[in-house]
């Protein structure tokens, strides 16, 4: 697939084979990214939280124009 830059079939592979079947109706929450972020939402609020913010804030009143951290 890579090599000739055909698609990559393996879900319809997946979908189409018996030996797969009981996890065919898993196969979307399988497939979902979101299961596979791990940590890294939490460990983005905390590094805005603990590192930027305080910058931020150590600049405060000298920096011109307006900014929003969301948290």
């Amino acid at each position: 697939m890579k090599k000739e830059g055909k698609d990559n079939d393996l879900v319809e592979r997946i979908k189409n084979t018996k030996y797969f079947q009981p996890i065919w109706e898993d196969l979307p929450r399988l497939l979902d990214p979101k299961s596979y972020t791990g940590r890294a939402p939490q460990q983005v609020d905390e590094f805005l939280a603990e590192e930027v913010a305080p910058v931020l804030k150590r600049y405060e009143g000298r920096l011109e124009g307006t900014s929003e951290l969301i948290v």
